[in-house]
This record gives C-alpha cells, structure tokens and sequence, in this order.
C-alpha cells in the first residue's frame, strides 16, 4: 500500500489563503467574545457601586472604564475607580437643616461654589470658619468584594 501526494502549487496557496482567512475570522470572534464579557462585567459593576452607595447608575457609570480589545491588543481592561463620590454629583439643595442630595441628607452641611464654577458641599468640622470638610459618599468594602467576587480576581 502506498500513498502518493502531488502538492501542486496552485493548491498550496488556496490551501494557505483559506488558512489565513479562517486564522483572522477566530481572532474576530476571540475579540467579540471578550468585548461582549467585558460589557456585560462593566454593567454588573456599575450596578453594583449604585445599589451599594444609593446613587443612580448613571452616576456610579462614572466611575467604571473600559477598555476593548482590538486586533493589535488581545486584552480587554476594566478600571473601577473606589474614590468616594462628592454629593455635589447628585444634584443637592440646600434646606433649612442642611443638603439634601438624592436619598442622601447632611444636616448643617451648605452649598458653596469652587473654582471653575461648579459647587460643592461642605460641613464645617467646628464652630469656626475653617476647616470645611466636602462631604462624599464612600463606596464601602462590601461593594469591592461583590465586585471582585463577580470578576474572580482578589481585590486590593
């Protein structure tokens, strides 16, 4: 029993053609599949910082980026930034007792404006003028471990 192979040149570089066209279609669907997972961790992420700090989405959104994977890098990254967020992000008003920002309340805390025309909340620390303290919502360590528990890597 024998086997013969004739390699003609013509099929050679069909073969190769083909090859190369099934290589760049896996790595589309490679790079769909981790996009995709890393939309899907994205939301689960900001969903989980509003429920967490009592802030809408769209505020916590704020604080998670993404970064896709393209043809040149393999990898996708997603950044979740755990620094609090000031009250002046959810529209405060001022009251008799104090701000109210959201289902956020800081009795004897005022609005006062800043630089560059924003404003912000602050509370005095004593009787004094001096020192202000702006007020924030802290995203607590229960949030930090839900997310890292969902994404399965250790928090730090």
């Amino acid at each position: 029993m024998s086997v013969v192979v004739r390699l003609i040149e013509g099929n050679i570089k069909r073969t190769k053609r083909a090859l190369s066209r099934v290589a760049r279609e896996t790595d589309k669907a490679r790079q769909a599949a981790i996009n995709r997972t890393l939309s899907w961790s994205r939301t689960r992420a900001e969903r989980i910082i509003a429920s967490d700090a009592k802030v809408p989405k769209k505020v916590a959104a704020r604080r998670v980026r993404a970064s896709k994977a393209r043809r040149g890098r393999r990898d996708a990254v997603l950044f979740i930034g755990y620094n609090p967020i000031g009250l002046s992000n959810l529209r405060p008003r001022q009251t008799r007792r104090g701000v109210t920002a959201g289902k956020h309340r800081r009795p004897g805390a005022f609005i006062a404006p800043v630089r560059g025309g924003r404003i912000e909340v602050f509370k005095r620390l004593g009787a004094a003028r001096y020192p202000l303290i702006r007020q924030e919502i802290k995203i607590s360590g229960t949030a930090r471990s839900s997310i890292a528990r969902l994404l399965k890597v250790d928090s730090r």
